[in-house]
């Protein structure tokens, strides 16, 4: 008499290469994300302190953060470098996700106070991003937010799948 093992059937294995698959490509959306935030953070902490006095100049004539901007010309790029180093590793990344997502929620509600309210002042965002108008910024942060939200998404369902084996 002929006995059959599913562990070792087509069928299993073949759903089996699927699941896999599957968690390979949320793994890439993952790491592709926080590999552009990483990018994004690095480059603007980078630029900030590359040209600081620039950017002092520039946070000192921020309304928001004129009583402060001896500190934030510091703190505003060594919380980046922070988040980028956050992100790096698998096991601080989600909340390294989250604190980034935050970050660009919170950096997008200033956005939309100078808007309204200091629309002439510069941005001192540093490097490329400089040149962006006000809107411009919007786009680009409701972009980085909404990359964040998936990322965070798809890595609860990665580790949902994995815990649920």
């Amino acid at each position: 008499m002929k006995t059959t093992s599913y562990s070792s059937s087509p069928q299993r294995s073949r759903f089996t290469n699927i699941s896999f698959v599957r968690r390979l490509k949320k793994s890439i959306i993952v790491e592709s994300i926080a590999i552009l935030y990483m990018s994004m953070f690095l480059y603007s902490a980078a630029s900030k302190l590359s040209d600081y006095t620039m950017t002092r100049e520039q946070m000192a004539l921020m309304p928001l953060l004129t009583p402060i901007a001896n500190i934030t010309v510091w703190l505003l790029p060594a919380t980046e470098i922070t988040i980028a180093i956050v992100l790096f590793f698998h096991q601080t990344r989600k909340a390294g996700l989250y604190t980034a997502t935050i970050l660009m929620f919170l950096f997008t509600i200033y956005i939309t106070y100078m808007m309204f309210f200091y629309p002439s002042l510069p941005c001192s965002c540093g490097g490329l991003l400089d040149v962006l108008s006000w809107p411009g910024h919007l786009i680009f942060n409701g972009v980085f937010i909404a990359l964040g939200i998936l990322a965070i998404k798809t890595h609860n369902k990665i580790n949902y799948e994995h815990n649920k084996k």
